[in-house]
């Protein structure tokens, strides 16, 4: 797969913390186009998680009708070290372990890593989105929120109770 081919899904109507319905809506999102083409469907895709998250993976795919695509889950390991990862194949019962020296395991290795630095560049920068401009920011702010609310146009600035103070309230003194 080309890096223009990732997708980032901003997941919606999911409880905060359900990774198997925030996985759930980015698999739906991502093949659900793809449930009616021959042409450009996956012969395979990993998920990154065990079981749980292989088995959620399956109930999507199920769904949309492409069972037909092989299907792998990549867990931790025991205390989560590389090269003890677990891979969990669609249809096979228990894990499957590779040795922590097998190229096939160094792949799967190298593509979580791909998948996970993605997934933090694009969360990062829709957080830098959120933060305020840094003119905005003080050097010495007066109070905890000040270094969020202070306007550099007219140096007023909101106190903690929303009320408007002037500019030394901020510490920027303008004479």
């Amino acid at each position: 797969m080309q890096p223009s081919e990732y997708r980032r899904f901003n997941v919606k109507d999911v409880a905060a913390g359900d990774d198997y319905g925030a996985m759930r809506y980015a698999l739906e999102a991502r093949y659900r186009k793809l449930a009616g083409a021959r042409e450009r469907r996956p012969t395979s895709f990993s998920v990154d998680g065990g079981i749980g998250q292989l088995n959620a993976a399956i109930g999507v795919m199920q769904d949309l009708g492409l069972a037909d695509i092989a299907m792998i889950g990549v867990a931790k390991g025991e205390e989560r070290k590389p090269g003890l990862e677990q891979l969990f194949v669609a249809g096979e019962e228990g894990a499957r372990r590779l040795p922590p020296d097998h190229p096939a395991l160094h792949l799967v290795q190298q593509v979580r890593d791909e998948a996970h630095r993605f997934a933090i560049t694009g969360h990062r920068a829709r957080g830098a989105r959120r933060e305020p401009p840094r003119a905005w920011r003080t050097s010495d702010p007066s109070g905890p929120s000040d270094a969020r609310s202070c306007s550099p146009i007219s140096g007023d600035c909101r106190g903690d109770g929303g009320e408007r103070r002037g500019p030394r309230a901020c510490g920027r003194d303008q004479s």
